[in-house]
């Protein structure tokens, strides 16, 4: 899906690439939250939940890579910024920090894993998947990010089944 801009002579962006955005300032808005204004390369300024990304580290004035994650129904475009220490399609050890069961046929096994930031993540196995289980880290793949957090897959080993 593309989003044109009414008044940028039907430059588009494009779902799923990345493009460099300027970080304006922050603009508070009247749901008490803070977003960061960001501006495209065809000048048009969209805002980005700040509180998602504060542990990034970007400054006002930076130019930022983001992803268009998403471009709804009625035009809205949302920006997934770069993150500063994890890769798209890269696979990253993270530390265990627990587990629980996913469902009640004890088929499935979600563990709780912490991201470079401290963020909880889940990440749902099959019951017996082996994984290269290193010094209670879990091997994940990166399958993308979503309100600056990693959406995590196991990631297969030759241990694996």
């Amino acid at each position: 899906m593309t989003a044109p801009g009414w008044y940028n002579e039907g430059k588009k962006l494009i779902e799923g690439e990345t493009y460099p955005f300027q970080f304006i300032r922050i603009v508070p808005l009247s749901d008490n939250m803070n977003y960061m204004l960001m501006e495209d390369p065809y000048g048009i300024r969209h805002l980005v939940p700040y509180e998602y990304y504060i542990q990034y580290g970007i400054q006002t004035g930076s130019t930022v890579n983001c992803r268009i994650d998403k471009i709804n129904c009625t035009g809205r475009v949302f920006l997934e910024p770069e993150h500063p220490y994890y890769k798209m399609g890269s696979t990253f050890y993270f530390e265990i920090v627990g587990f629980k069961e996913a469902d009640k046929q004890n088929t499935h096994l979600v563990y709780i894993v912490k991201d470079a930031f401290g963020n909880e993540i889940f990440v749902e196995s099959e019951r017996g998947f082996l994984n290269n289980l290193e010094k209670g880290q879990l091997s994940c793949l990166i399958e993308g990010f979503k309100k600056g957090k990693p959406v995590l897959k196991l990631a297969v080993t030759d241990e694996g089944i």
